[in-house]
């Protein structure tokens, strides 16, 4: 909206009417830690009392022109805040911490053992996001926006 970008890559923003909107893909989020990070719950869920004691490690939003949104955080608890996912999964498989993780970064890790999927009450184990492609409808892009913009990218 400032000029500072011809494209933005987000969740789906439909309810700005200054933007086109293309949806290109859709994630998988999985709640995860490594094995023995947390203590094992007698419960099935872990409640929201318990997980505070603990790091959630947060990829802190880039956009500095929109609210602030807690997606998937719990209120009131320890937090560590990163800049990009690889770092949050280095420090989950680190024992540092617990978070979601888009599963195709992480489908190795799951597979092996290296990182385990937790219930927290109130966060969906696996969520799903789209992700859509964005641009202002009254300032012309570059060319190799232009050309993005074009393809078809959706899986």
């Amino acid at each position: 909206n400032n000029g500072e970008a011809d494209l933005a890559f987000t969740p789906p923003l439909r309810a700005d009417l200054r933007h086109d909107t293309r949806t290109v893909d859709r994630i998988t989020m999985v709640t995860v830690a490594a094995p023995g990070y947390l203590p094992p719950s007698p419960e099935e869920i872990i409640p929201q009392e318990q997980i505070r004691n603990y790091h959630q490690i947060v990829v802190r939003d880039t956009a500095r022109s929109m609210p602030g949104v807690n997606v998937r955080i719990v209120p009131g608890g320890k937090t560590w805040r990163v800049t990009d996912f690889a770092t949050k999964k280095e420090l989950a498989l680190a024992g540092l911490g617990w978070g979601g993780i888009p599963r195709h970064l992480i489908e190795d890790e799951l597979a092996d053992g290296r990182l385990v999927e937790l219930n927290v009450e109130g966060i969906p184990v696996h969520d799903f996001f789209d992700i859509a492609m964005i641009r202002c409808k009254d300032r012309p892009v570059g060319p190799v926006a232009d050309h993005l913009w074009s393809l078809n990218l959706t899986q």
